[in-house]
């Protein structure tokens, strides 16, 4: 691939009467809080209810229709095993067919949908209508159902049925579709009506006057929870090495938990690698770090990004115990713990984010401060700590820039930075060893650019700390170096064992490749010294692999563990695929998950192992997949019919230029195209192209100044951009209002436009309806844009009683849209309402306020799909457009 960054031609802010067409009638400010309290007035309204009326602008849904619980499944739905669970009957009303209709229905090999087979139904001179009626399937009364069927009716006269059942199996109420006319090729033909209140079951019926194929016969609720849908090899991360009750040499590590899910502690043999040990880490989503004193306890440093009332914990483990202690929060506040370092006196030493904290925990006394909260101004991100016991200095490495901080642990005297401003341009300082007066770092860009940094430091006669840089090796992996042994250190390059020598500063390639990144290298003395004489250097990294390198033989022993179990992953993304399924991302551990609509007995689970990773957009050119992958900004594609058979993506870009995240996924004019944003610490996003005909990769860097650009659609030749203020976490804005980016491909040249109302500060939603005007959502505002005379032309605050507080980040997923088969508009706003949006008349329908799910896709029935409760996958069946 190739891969180009160029200036944009030009940035034009639009500001005033000529880019506000409507400013004079709309007016409004979107407040510290999101909403003025009044509502402004509009041309052309979004929805037009009683402002007084103290309710959403947009108007209500007539009624909620609940939540069913998984899919129905119509049995033998595509005909693979015959006719077998369905009935052949004489006309719509469920009379029995008789001799009469013997041999009018068949299984043929023409026209599937899926699979092989279809049903043809063929009228004959004593049965005219041939029907044929599924098994019956459990329905809840009150609920709306949509019977969907794939038919091809060559003469016409084809309608599918929804027939409602009691107790008894007597018809309590029927509803038919049109009759199709005569096509070429199969159609989709679908039915819709409320179950009765005696309804118990139902049956899907095909009745035809002509000669019809049948295939893929469905069933849905209006709307329907199908549960998890990422299901992964666990994610090993934070990890410590201790004994077991049985005194054996155990690695403990945490698995990746979720939204629901506690992470959990499991204990590995190191020379068996048997799992002794699993149990839950009870309201922690994962740990980064672990640790172990000389006491043999185990402390996990871990987070909850979910639930604030939980944030992030310090738990403590016993080897022989059968459960973790939970031992509070070092930071209130805090939702994330790092760099968790245990000392020879038995406490631990940790930072946290957002407060860019360091904290001690002792045993029995419970956490106190070290230095400045944040340790430095600007600093959310403490992401990695070193205690050396010989100097009493503790380290602290930081994120969204580059700083090393040393403080006395005896809060004695001031902290000092010690890493040289050279470092500034790496955002993070993400492991850190300290030993023998010397703080080992590894210094990184997160894209390859990795440095050990080795700094030498002590305690003056004067109190003060004093240290320098001695030495930079350049190429080191994750996760930096071991303890130091023998006035040694160990550390991988690309999976290669190093060591340095502290005193004479030189480096010794030991000529053993590991293969893997370990969470920790460690160097032990194991109690089998038969197999393992002397020191072994041990790591075990996140898929459950165990290395170990014995020191005096230079023996390099590498193990599968081989019982690690499954986890649900949340949901970070999903997207309709160009076969019509839904494709679902997974949250921080990776894969991929397969739902064919309204079968969810046919899921595919694709690992995190073939290398699907976080991706934080997707979108569809031909029939190709493409994700936008964190971190380092990949763009990757795959085919879906070889994802599922387990084959990873393939990279097409990486996109560097300090960018990190690409939320903004769009194919659009034979291109891909992704709006990005910054890595920690950076403000600046990205607008980027890739052109499958060359293997182009073109990066517009900055292209809506100093924000990131999350939401992209298309129209008229152009790309249009939504912007968020925020740049990569660790990073302030400096900009105070989101922006609307028009680009033109075929100049180059970029205009920003501001909104209409004052104070936004994200753009998350943005779609192209089928006039092709574009839509967006702008926090709780709705806003149309005219592509042809750049202007807006629509828009309102059609949710007031959503506020903002301006002192709190708001995430590229606040808000979506997305525009439908059907000519609709569908959006999803802060995980509250779910709503529809007619851009005929810019009227606004909620159809849900219960639901808590965000991010939207459409399968190739029209249905649309939702995250919800951040793992489970959730559709809506729209109901018929009048």
């Amino acid at each position: 691939m190739r891969r180009a960054i160029r200036q944009v031609p030009s940035v034009v802010a639009l500001t005033g009467a000529a880019a506000l067409l409507f400013t004079s009638v709309l007016a409004g400010t979107a407040g510290a809080a999101g909403a003025t309290g009044r509502s402004p007035t509009t041309v052309g309204p979004v929805s037009a209810p009683d402002p007084a009326a103290g309710k959403t602008a947009a108007s209500e849904a007539a009624a909620s229709e609940p939540v069913a619980d998984g899919d129905l499944l119509i049995p033998n739905h595509s005909f693979e095993s015959g006719l077998t669970g369905w009935t052949v009957q004489s006309g719509r009303h469920g009379d029995d067919a008789g001799p009469a209709c013997e041999g009018t229905v068949t299984v043929v090999s023409q026209f599937p949908k899926s699979g092989t087979a279809s049903a043809r139904l063929t009228p004959a001179r004593a049965c005219v209508m041939p029907a044929l009626a599924s098994a019956p399937v459990d329905v809840r009364a009150g609920t709306t159902y949509t019977a969907f069927a794939t038919v091809r009716a060559a003469h016409g006269g084809a309608a599918i049925g929804l027939r409602y059942l009691d107790s008894a199996g007597g018809t309590v109420g029927e509803v038919w579709s049109a009759r199709a006319s005569a096509n070429e090729q199969p159609a989709t033909m679908r039915a819709d009506a409320k179950a009765p209140a005696a309804a118990k079951s139902a049956r899907i019926v095909v009745a035809t006057t002509g000669e019809t194929f049948v295939d893929d016969v469905l069933v849905s609720a209006r709307f329907t929870d199908l549960g998890n849908q990422v299901k992964v090899n666990a994610t090993a991360n934070g990890t410590a090495y201790s004994t077991d009750g049985h005194g054996r040499d155990t690695a403990y590590t945490t698995l990746t938990g979720g939204h629901g899910f506690d992470a959990h502690l499991v204990g590995i043999d190191l020379v068996t690698t048997e799992v002794t040990l699993d149990i839950p880490i009870p309201k922690a989503m994962g740990a980064w770090n672990a640790t172990s004193t000389p006491d043999g306890t185990v402390y996990i440093g871990a987070y909850n990004y979910a639930d604030p009332g939980v944030n992030g914990h310090l738990y403590s483990y016993t080897p022989g115990a059968d459960q973790v202690v939970d031992l509070g929060e070092p930071v209130p506040g805090d939702g994330f713990l790092y760099g968790v370092t245990g000392a020879p006196d038995g406490s631990v030493y940790g930072g946290s984010f957002p407060s860019g904290g360091v904290w001690k925990y002792t045993p029995g006394k419970g956490y106190t401060q070290i230095g400045p909260r944040p340790i430095l101004p600007g600093i959310q991100y403490v992401r990695s700590i070193g205690y050396d016991q010989t100097t009493g200095i503790v380290y602290a490495g930081t994120g969204g820039s580059s700083h090393i901080v040393a403080c006395r642990a005896d809060g004695v005297g001031d902290c000092v930075e010690l890493l040289p401003s050279s470092y500034a341009k790496y955002p993070w300082v993400y492991n850190l060893t300290a030993d023998d007066g010397h703080a080992f770092a590894r210094v990184t860009d997160d894209h390859g650019d990795d440095h050990l940094v080795v700094l030498k430091a002590s305690v003056g006669a004067d109190g003060a700390i004093h240290g320098e840089v001695v030495t930079d090796i350049p190429g080191l992996s994750f996760p930096g170096v071991s303890n130091a042994v023998d006035g040694k250190v160990y550390y991988a390059k690309s999976g290669a064992l190093f060591s340095y020598d502290i005193a004479s500063g030189t480096e010794t390639d030991l000529k053993a490749n590991t293969g893997i990144w370990a969470r920790q290298w460690t160097v032990l003395h194991l109690a089998d010294q038969d197999a393992y004489p002397g020191d072994t250097l041990v790591g075990t990294n996140s898929s459950g692999y165990v290395a170990r390198y014995n020191i005096p033989t230079g023996k390099l022993t590498i193990t599968q563990v081989a019982a690690l179990p499954k986890a649900v992953a949340d949901i970070e993304t999903i997207v309709g695929g160009p076969d019509g399924k839904i494709y679902n991302a997974g949250y921080l551990v990776g894969g991929l998950g397969v739902y064919s609509p309204m079968r969810q007995d046919q899921q595919i689970l694709v690992p995190n192992s073939a290398g699907y990773g976080q991706a934080e957009g997707m979108t569809v050119l031909g029939d190709r997949i493409y994700q936008g992958v964190y971190p380092g900004a990949f763009i990757k594609s795959f085919d879906p019919a070889t994802a599922a058979a387990g084959k990873g993506p393939r990279t097409d870009c990486e996109l560097h230029e300090e960018q990190d995240r690409p939320y903004g996924m769009l194919g659009a004019y034979g291109k891909v195209w992704a709006g990005t944003m910054a890595i920690y610490g950076r403000n600046a996003g990205a607008l980027s192209v890739f052109d499958p005909a060359d293997g182009s990769c073109t990066v517009y860097k900055n292209v809506v100044p100093e924000q990131s650009l999350v939401s992209l659609t298309a129209s008229r030749g152009l790309i249009f951009g939504g912007s968020l203020v925020w740049g990569g976490l660790g990073a302030d804005p400096t900009q105070a209002e989101a922006k609307l980016l028009v680009f033109d491909p075929a100049t180059e040249k970029a205009t920003t436009y501001d909104l209409p109302v004052r104070g936004i500060r994200a753009i998350t939603g943005l779609t192209t309806a089928p006039d092709g005007k574009v839509w967006l959502l702008a926090q709780n505002h709705i806003f149309q844009f005219d592509p042809d005379s750049r202007t807006f032309a629509r828009g309102r605050n059609a949710f007031p009683d959503l506020t903002y507080d301006p002192n709190t980040r708001i995430t590229a997923y606040d808000g979506t849209l997305i525009t439908a088969k059907d000519g609709y508009i569908y959006g999803a706003i802060r995980q509250k309402y779910f709503f529809r949006l007619d851009p005929r008349s810019g009227a606004v329908t909620v159809l849900s306020s219960s639901i808590e799910a965000f991010n939207l896709a459409e399968d190739g029935y029209g249905n649309i799909y939702l995250i919800r409760h951040a793992n489970r996958l959730l559709r809506y069946v729209p109901e018929p457009r009048q």
